[in-house]
């Protein structure tokens, strides 16, 4: 017999559970409970109507006390006594169950289950009472929805992390490598395939100026320092310019908390931080105190400094709290109306009183939200306000006045909306909705709209319950016309309050007006901004259309250029396109009958056509604008310094669009900026052109100036080989001219010889001068300052010319100052030159008179020096003024000088002037014609050279070449007269000389003799010196012995580089002086000469002058010992005592016409080291090769006295 089936509903959870916290989805609560004392067949109904694999719960007294599953069902099959038993009969223990305070996700549960092998798991309350029950399918279920929930969640963030504008990274902290997102890359411009994943490529492109401060930020991060890394700073982008970013990020960390990974995000903020400076700007000039609150009261930014917060305390408040900073209940009071701000995202309005110095004052603060967490608080002081007010509650006598001048309506509303009073229906400011209804009596809901009168009892309730004044505002319409109004209620007693109106609608359009202006400028700032970055035209272009397009909202956007040169033409440089609609780039804009396009370009306003087929502008255009989908069209022509140079056009084709005054505003302000820019820009591309062009014209100048240094070089070159090849003939013309002088008797004969010998002493004496101003032209012309005595100076200027002033029977004067030092630090051969060319100009020039040469000297700027001052007067022919300021030309004489009466180059003046200027010197010159004239000479800074140095300086030369140990020396030099020069030096002398005529000779030489010096020539025909002094060190057994270079072939600017390859420098002429100071370095000094050198073979000088003179016959001899005899007497004994030029010239020339008729080596070397010295004007070397004649004259000491000068001449 089948139990009648039963069913006993017993609710899970009984009616005090459902105020208690909601279980997890996995906890299964439909799950039915029984009493233990049910009867098993009534358990077995409701365990069978249940899904399988079910269970009840068994309670007694709401308390778990056993479980009836399946299970317990196989084991009663069979039983005949189920009728009479009770479910605790056959119940099972249950599990241990879980509290619901302890229960976590279902994947911990699930674990849980297979852990301790269960098909169930009650769920127990705190008091112990069953409230669900938790099995495999209940977790299953949740566990699937779970993973669901997680795919789609990721499938969110890919799309999400695709969409954004945001620069992802992932920083490997353990590989030190980087993952980058493609717009990481693009913040950067850097190429989609860049790879580089090192945190160089981040770290080299921060600005220098943010860099430490993102460093140290980061490092706080991971040492552990802060929970998120978040820093704004610049990164350098491709085109060389900064951008903004945000950066943000998060470090995730092992089990051991060590640093592993570091996620984040970019996001470019170049834009807000362009706009952050514009608003600035706008903020600075509201008179309110304006502060970024955060909702719990911290001051995160006082936006306008210069306004000083009537509560604010002394300081800087950024970074404190209101609690600190006001009383606790007005700033308790801020923060709570922060948070109401942010919940309803409304102003919220804040009214209080404080003592400040004695005085009470009230302040109004706005509170507008701006974010879920922070606010904008504007303060201002009311106490005017708030008097005003507490006057009409203070005085009644003086309401009536008060009330009448106040523009506000106040009227006295009873907590219910009855009016109480209305005090100034008649003379307030505001437009009354119904005037009749505003009158004591009537009920708000007739002088307001319903909704209107509902709110405003709602805020009289509130102001009457919190005894504080409420404040709100609101829009009512009156006849039409829509007001904004403000409204606040002020409680007078328990029962009533003040209402006060005023229209605000003058105001709120200010507002208004303002935040547009400050959008405006914001949109405006990063317009420019972006332009200002890139002066390239074709990218400004570009850039800008793309700006103002995307600032818009148009479909299409067009930059033109307004090109009138070579014709006019209004090319697009720049379009913004959306919407997939055509690109007007190349097409080309008609000129002609378009009136639009002439409109733009004769007024700076723009012109809006909100339907361009209606518009008779576009009447013409109308074809180009169906092509182009053109339905609106807003456009403006660019311009600068009231000049058109370009368009900007707004397309808008997928709607009419009416264009606003502020679209006409916002596109007239761009325009100006962008007329600017472009000009800028066309300025630029027109400054590139000119330093191009400036460019080739500066390579042209430095060529033409390396062809000018080249011929310059090329004329000096020229100037001193004529100077050489002239020099050479003219001494044996000039030699041989006075040679014959004393052989021919002839009277016309002698007269033509004369002239011969005035002739080439002119061209000598050109070539000369022509020489010295090459080398002060060529820059070649250098000084040697030396102590001078300069009155010995005078004294030999004053000999040169003493025959000749006689001969012309005028005076020669010299008066030398007593302020003169003895010795002064000049360059002895150009100070000689400059008083020899200008006493002998005034010499030359003066028939009568006198000449004097004045010397005198003034302190300088510092006591170890002098202003020296010569003059030099005449009372000569004088010079006029129209050929004063040409006298120092080159190559100029006076015009009196044009008949050539006095002879002479023209180049003396110039020479000399160069030579003062570069003595750093002037010059002044005083003539009149037929007076004389006076040259006047300052060199405001000379040395002054003490009276020790003088001495030591004045020495005669070193000219001993005994003082060194005896040595062989070998002489390499292709020249036979230069050998033999060097020869007659060494004449005499403990040292034996060997000589090489060329460089492998000298190679051989070298190997074989083992020399102590060698003598080196650089230009030889067969090898060059440089090469035979390279070979000569780089053998082992030669490299030791040091080298002197003797040459004169070798250009200043190459001594460098050959004392490199030397151990001594010698540049001809040589003089015995010169040669024993280069030497004296490199041999070693004796205390006792030795006679010979009995280790190596004797080839000495003695041999080679007694050879020389053995090869001439004893009549040559004897003509040869006469005539330098007669030359010593009549030239060279003069010399000895005074150094006239004149006679060193002299000498000279008789020495070259003697040695031209007897080639005597010691008598050719000797003429050429003096003509050489002569050649260089070398003052430190002609006195000893002119002490050093002495030692000719002893060479022909062996030859015969008496002998026949015609048979010498017969037999040559």
């Amino acid at each position: 017999m089948q139990p009648k089936s039963r069913r006993l509903p017993y609710p899970l959870n009984p009616p005090e559970e459902c105020d208690r916290p909601m279980l997890p989805d996995y906890v299964e609560t439909q799950v039915v409970r029984l009493a233990a004392h049910t009867p098993l067949l009534a358990a077995i109904d409701q365990l069978v109507s249940g899904p399988p694999g079910g269970c009840l719960l068994i309670v007694a007294d709401q308390r778990l006390v056993g479980i009836l599953s399946d299970r317990q069902l196989v084991r009663l099959l069979g039983r005949t006594d189920l009728d009479g038993l009770r479910v605790e009969q056959v119940m099972a223990a249950s599990p241990p169950p879980c509290r619901r305070e302890d229960l976590g996700d279902a994947l911990a549960q699930s674990l849980l289950l297979q852990e301790q092998n269960l098909d169930y798991l009650p769920v127990v309350d705190t008091d112990g009472r069953p409230v669900g029950m938790i099995t495999p399918s209940s977790l299953n279920r949740v566990l699937v929805q779970t993973e669901q929930v997680l795919r789609q969640s990721e499938e969110r963030w890919k799309l999400a992390l695709h969409g954004s504008n945001e620069g992802i990274w992932d920083w490997n902290l353990i590989t030190n490598t980087i993952v980058r997102s493609q717009r990481w890359k693009s913040l950067r411009g850097l190429d989609h395939r860049f790879v580089g994943d090192d945190v160089e490529a981040w770290s080299d492109g921060i600005h220098p100026d943010d860099a430490e401060r993102v460093m140290q930020t980061l490092a706080d991060h991971l040492s552990g320092r802060t929970e998120y890394y978040l820093q704004e700073y610049r990164v350098r982008h491709q085109d060389g310019t900064y951008r903004w970013i945000l950066d943000r990020g998060q470090v995730v960390r092992d089990a051991a908390g060590q640093a592993v990974r570091m996620v984040g995000a970019e996001t470019d903020i170049s834009d807000r931080k362009q706009a952050e400076i514009t608003t600035q700007a706008l903020i600075r000039a509201i008179p309110d105190f304006l502060v970024r609150m955060r909702k719990d009261g911290l001051h995160l930014e006082v936006l306008n400094q210069g306004v000083i917060c009537l509560v604010a305390i002394d300081g800087q408040t950024e970074g404190l709290n209101v609690l600190d900073l006001m009383p606790t209940a007005i700033a308790q009071e801020r923060i709570a109306l922060a948070q109401v701000a942010i919940d309803t995202g409304q102003l919220q309005t804040q009214e209080y009183c404080f003592n400040a110095d004695g005085d009470c004052r009230y302040e109004e603060a706005r509170i507008i939200p701006v974010n879920e967490t922070e606010v904008l608080v504007m303060v201002r002081d009311i106490t005017d306000r708030i008097r005003t007010e507490q006057a009409l509650r203070d005085s009644e006598a003086t309401k009536q006045a008060l009330i009448n001048a106040i523009p506000d309506l106040l009227v006295r509303i009873h907590q219910d909306g009855t009016y109480l009073d209305v005090f100034n229906r008649d003379s307030c400011k505001v437009d009354l909705a119904n005037y009749e209804a505003n009158t004591a009596g009537s009920h708000i809901t007739q002088a307001l709209p319903w909704d209107l009168a509902q709110q405003h009892l709602a805020y009289v309730r509130k102001a009457l319950a919190t005894q504080t004044p409420q404040r709100y505002e609101y829009q009512i319409e009156v006849q039409g016309k829509v007001y904004d109004e403000e409204a606040r209620l002020i409680p007078l007693d328990d029962v009533s309050v003040l209402s006060v109106v005023r229209d605000i609608t003058d105001s709120t359009q200010e507002e208004k007006a303002m935040a547009y202006q400050l959008r405006k400028a914001l949109l405006l700032r990063q317009l420019t901004t972006e332009i200002s970055q890139n002066l390239n035209p074709d990218a400004l272009f570009q850039a800008a259309a793309q700006q103002i397009g995307q600032l818009f909202q148009v479909d299409r956007c067009l930059i033109h250029f307004y090109e009138t040169d070579p014709i006019q033409a209004v090319p697009v440089k720049g379009e913004y396109v959306a919407g997939g609609y055509p690109s007007l780039a190349e097409e080309v804009m008609p000129l002609d009958n378009n009136l639009h396009l002439h409109q733009l370009l004769r007024q700076e306003r723009a012109v809006a056509s909100d339907d361009v087929y209606q518009d008779p502008l576009l009447a013409q255009m109308l074809p180009l604008c169906r092509q182009a989908g053109v339905v609106s069209m807003l456009a403006i022509g660019t311009f600068y310094q009231g000049y058109p140079n370009g368009i900007i056009s707004l397309h808008q084709c997928d709607r009419p669009r009416r264009w606003s005054s502020e679209d006409i505003d916002l596109l007239e302000a761009v325009a100006s900026q962008m007329g600017i820019a472009i000009a800028q820009a066309t300025l630029l591309s027109q400054e590139m052109r000119q330093r191009e062009e400036l460019t080739i014209k500066n390579f042209a100048l430095v060529k033409a100036k390396l062809q000018a240094e080249a011929a310059n070089r090329a004329k000096s070159e020229f100037l001193a080989n004529m100077s050489h090849e002239i020099r050479t003939p003219m001494n044996v013309v000039l030699g041989f001219t006075d040679l014959l002088l004393t052989l021919v008797d002839d009277a016309k004969a002698q007269d033509y010889l004369k002239a011969i010998a005035s002739s080439g002493k002119t061209l000598l004496s050109l070539i000369n001068d022509i020489l010295d101003l090459s080398k002060i032209e060529a820059g070649r012309l250098e000084l040697h300052p030396e102590p001078l005595n300069i009155r010995m100076l005078v004294n030999d200027i004053h000999q040169v010319f003493r025959q000749q002033v006689i001969r012309k029977g005028i005076d020669l004067e010299t008066a030398i100052a007593d302020t003169v030092p003895p010795t002064l630090l000049l360059d002895e051969v150009r100070l000689r030159q400059i008083l020899f060319n200008v006493v002998g100009n005034a010499c030359k020039f003066t028939e009568r008179g006198r000449v004097s040469i004045q010397v005198n000297a003034v302190p300088a700027s510092t006591p170890d020096a002098i202003c020296l001052q010569l003059r030099v007067e005449d009372t000569g022919i004088g010079i006029s003024p129209g050929d004063q300021s040409r006298i120092f030309d080159a190559f100029t004489q006076s015009q009196g000088q044009r008949n050539r009466q006095f002879g002479g180059t023209g180049l003396g003046l110039a020479i000399t002037r160069r030579i003062v200027q570069m003595m750093d010197g002037t010059i002044d010159l005083d003539s009149q014609p037929g007076q004389g004239s006076a040259f006047t000479f300052r060199f405001p800074h000379i040395k002054v050279v003490s009276a020790a140095t003088a001495q030591a300086q004045v020495t005669s030369p070193d000219i001993d070449l005994d003082q060194f140990a005896p040595a062989h020396i070998l002489v390499v030099d292709d020249i036979e007269s230069n050998r033999h020069l060097l020869a007659g030096y060494f004449r005499n002398s403990h040292h034996i000389l060997h000589f090489a005529g060329g460089g492998q000779e000298a190679l051989r030489l070298a190997k074989t003799l083992v020399p102590d010096l060698i003598l080196l020539d650089l230009r030889m025909p067969d090898m060059a010196g440089q090469e035979v002094a390279r070979r000569v060190q780089a053998e082992a057994a030669t490299r030791h012995i040091p080298i002197v270079i003797v040459t004169a072939s070798s250009q200043p600017e190459e001594e460098a580089e050959l004392r490199q390859l030397c151990s001594g420098f010698i540049r001809k002429p040589v003089s015995r002086s010169s040669l024993v100071r280069t030497i004296k370095p490199l041999l070693a000094g004796v205390a006792t000469r030795p006679h010979s050198i009995p280790d190596r073979p004797r080839e000495g000088v003695d041999d080679l002058n007694s050879a020389s003179l053995d090869a001439l016959t004893a009549a040559e001899q004897r003509f040869l010992r006469q005539s330098l005899n007669q030359i010593a007497a009549d030239l060279w004994e003069p010399l000895r005592c005074t150094m006239e030029i004149d006679r060193v010239e002299a000498l000279a020339i008789a020495l070259k016409d003697l040695s031209t008729l007897l080639p005597y080596p010691p008598l050719v070397a000797y003429v050429q080291t003096l003509t050489h010295g002569l050649e260089a004007f070398d003052w430190d070397s002609l006195p000893p090769i002119i002490l050093d004649f002495a030692s000719l004259l002893s060479t022909t000491a062996s030859a015969p006295d008496h002998d026949d000068p015609a048979d010498i001449l017969h037999n040559s």
